[in-house]
């Protein structure tokens, strides 16, 4: 910058240098010897001139700086305050709610495609129930961890009912469709997770829910939000293969089966394409909503009907209050959102509103089946 303000300047000394130096060597006429000196005297203004400039310029610059450091130093502030202002979610709630009923579908689309496999192979023998007897009591052991010991009776082929006949297709497969939706549910609130709560890093549990009754939603939301992006991925786990497996075997699915490698590998396939649906769903909860916290929902096993938070998608019988009825299994996940209120004296207090009501099984709808220790479970096979 200094060099394209002083060029022209410095050129014009150095055309009167010269002019000044060709008088001297061809001798100067009686007037010119004072219009030398004057020459000189400009010479010497103009260098005074310039090296003032000169001297501004770079005080011009240096404030320049100064300037632009701080405003970016402003600029910075005012992005991070901006952080914790309240601002529209990145996902409408509209579409927090199609995801979970895409999660639903997913997932009872996934249980039909598993006793589709389960009926095209070959069930086990008595045999064999001594054979792999190791493997079919790791087998009990898991399913009935997994479904709770009201379905594992529905669904159990491998216990007392092998005694009457052996494993086959039921007439009606609704109990297997349960207990599968009920594991890969349950499978699904873990991927999925819920908003503040780290597994790896119960510290950072606690200091969310200090924050969360003490400071604004769009506080406390921003919070979580940058802690979950801090936070480690989750880890993948195959633990709902094993279970899925351990289910059909009670169910009575040969495992001496040739095909049981191909079978375990196609319920593979399935869960890491239902994995990815779940996923999304854990990156919308987390970090696309801070206006409240989004929390995914089922229902535990034996706890009483309640219309007004659950849907029973089995019946549509109107219930009197006095007959109570107990909770089966989840067979759909609900949403509901949980936001800070400011109460008196800046305090805050929690409110929950349910978006989406969890769809349940009810315990009576096992009443409309037989269990495979009954002797007439398939009444069309021969008993003898």
């Amino acid at each position: 910058m200094i060099n394209r303000v002083f060029r022209p300047q410095s050129e014009n000394i150095h055309h009167i240098r010269n002019v000044h130096s060709a008088l001297r060597t061809i001798g100067r006429a009686p007037g010119e010897e004072e219009e030398g000196k004057g020459s000189e005297c400009r010479i010497k203004e103009l260098e005074s001139t310039n090296r003032a400039m000169a001297e501004r310029l770079l005080n011009l610059e240096r404030r320049y700086s100064q300037l632009q450091t701080l405003l970016d130093q402003r600029t910075q502030e005012l992005k991070e305050s901006q952080a914790f202002l309240k601002k529209p979610d990145d996902v409408p709630e509209s579409l927090v709610i199609r995801k979970i009923e895409d999660v639903n579908t997913r997932i009872f689309n996934m249980s039909m495609a598993i006793v589709d496999i389960f009926e095209q192979n070959p069930k086990m023998d008595l045999e064999e129930t001594f054979v792999q007897e190791g493997y079919i009591d790791r087998c009990r052991s898991v399913s009935r961890t997994a479904v709770g010991e009201l379905l594992y009776s529905s669904v159990c082929q491998v216990d007392e009912a092998i005694m009457h006949r052996l494993p086959v297709v039921p007439e009606d497969t609704i109990p297997m469709q349960l207990a599968l939706r009920s594991v890969l549910l349950k499978w699904a609130m873990k991927v999925v997770g819920l908003p503040g709560n780290f597994p790896e890093n119960n510290g950072t549990t606690e200091l969310y829910k200090f924050i969360r009754v003490r400071e604004p939603q769009s506080v406390s939301s921003q919070w979580r939000s940058i802690a979950f992006r801090a936070s480690p991925p989750a880890i993948p786990s195959g633990a709902i293969v094993d279970e899925i497996m351990s289910l059909l075997c009670v169910c009575g699915l040969s495992s001496l089966n040739p095909q049981i490698l191909f079978i375990r590998e196609n319920i593979r396939k399935r869960t890491v394409d239902t994995e990815r649906s779940l996923q999304e769903l854990r990156s919308i909860i987390h970090t696309g909503v801070t206006s409240s916290d989004m929390e995914v929902s089922m229902v535990e096993c034996d706890t009483p009907y309640d219309p007004s938070t659950m849907v029973d998608v089995f019946s549509l019988e109107t219930r009197s209050s006095s007959n109570v009825q107990q909770v089966l299994c989840t067979v759909g996940l609900g949403i509901r959102k949980t936001t800070a209120k400011m109460k008196e004296l800046g305090e805050f207090h929690l409110v929950t509103e349910l978006l989406k009501r969890p769809e349940v099984a009810l315990v009576q709808l096992l009443d409309s089946f037989k269990k495979p220790a009954d002797r007439d479970f398939d009444a069309h096979l021969d008993q003898s």
